[in-house]
């Protein structure tokens, strides 16, 4: 669009010298043709087209300084108008690539924070089979405190996972989730029912992760919670 400006104030320039160019040749001429009346003898003759030449020569000057009042004003009002259009249009393009750099932060930010939070559930999702591995070395080393301490921890990881996945939108990971805390407490349910007590290796940790588990607010998963902490002795 600037380009197209551009042509027209191109134009509009070329207009204006020329018609100064024309009203200048126009006065040469005039004048040129009142100094051949010197070649005329007749008085008479001389008089009457010397008066007419005049009388010509004096519209032709209105006419020109007509054309110039009116042609004057008219360039400046297109130019202003140019000029505001053009400053319009700058305006206009600075606010959207504002927008654009805007839209470009948000985007980043926004896979930025996905990144962040895809770290972190790895990180959860990481961190509670690395416990569920430690909770299946203790039971068969029949250390069955560790191996209930083990499985709540994996458990209370687990959590911490779903409420990633909640955040990312992955309903079907968190479904899963739920499901495996269920099925290894059930389990621990299962292990431990011959037992009239388990020792708790760390009953401030293991109250606060249940805790924690509980949040999720799952009915069958906060039943098996309580069967396994009315199994749970406190250290001394």
């Amino acid at each position: 669009m600037s380009k197209y400006i551009h042509g027209i104030y191109a134009l509009i320039f070329i207009g204006l010298i020329s018609t100064v160019v024309i009203c200048f040749h126009n006065n040469d001429v005039l004048e040129a043709r009142i100094n051949t009346l010197v070649k005329y003898a007749d008085a008479d003759k001389l008089n009457s087209d010397k008066s007419f030449k005049e009388d010509y020569y004096i519209q032709q000057q209105e006419k020109d300084t007509t054309l110039i009042l009116w042609l004057v004003p008219i360039i400046f009002t297109s130019l202003g108008i140019f000029s505001f259009i053009t400053f319009e249009q700058r305006l206009r393009k600075l606010e959207e690539d504002e927008r654009t750099k805007h839209e470009k932060h948000i985007e980043n930010y926004t896979g930025l924070h996905k990144s962040i939070l895809d770290l972190k559930s790895e990180y959860c999702f990481e961190n509670a089979w690395v416990n569920f591995s430690k909770s299946t070395d203790m039971f068969y080393n029949n250390n069955l405190d560790w191996y209930v301490h083990f499985t709540i921890t994996g458990c209370k990881y687990l959590s911490d996972y779903i409420v990633r996945q909640y955040e990312v939108e992955n309903l079907k990971g968190s479904k899963r989730a739920k499901e495996i805390i269920f099925e290894r407490l059930t389990e621990v349910i299962s292990r431990i029912s011959e037992f009239n007590e388990v020792k708790d290796v760390e009953p401030i940790v293991t109250a606060q992760y249940i805790k924690e588990i509980r949040d999720m607010g799952e009915t069958d998963i906060n039943k098996c919670l309580s069967k396994i902490d009315a199994k749970l002795i406190k250290k001394d």
